[in-house]
């Protein structure tokens, strides 16, 4: 396979989807285990919540 697909790829898969990247401070997110907590700022490829510290942000729900 071509080297570029893969890397395009693998960044794709990554890469937080929009509605994570644009969450504001202060909004209230649910987590994969059902927990919910308020966000404190987005980083890249993490999000730092309040009495949680940073998280992947895999592990929340971004189902509407």
């Amino acid at each position: 396979m071509n080297s570029r697909y893969l890397l395009i790829k693998r960044w794709q898969e990554d890469t937080p989807p929009k509605s994570i990247r644009l969450l504001p401070p202060g909004s209230v997110v649910r987590l994969k285990t059902g927990e919910q907590a308020r966000v404190h700022h987005v980083g890249v490829g993490r999000v730092l919540l309040e009495d949680r510290g940073w998280v992947d942000w895999r592990l929340i729900d971004d189902r509407n």
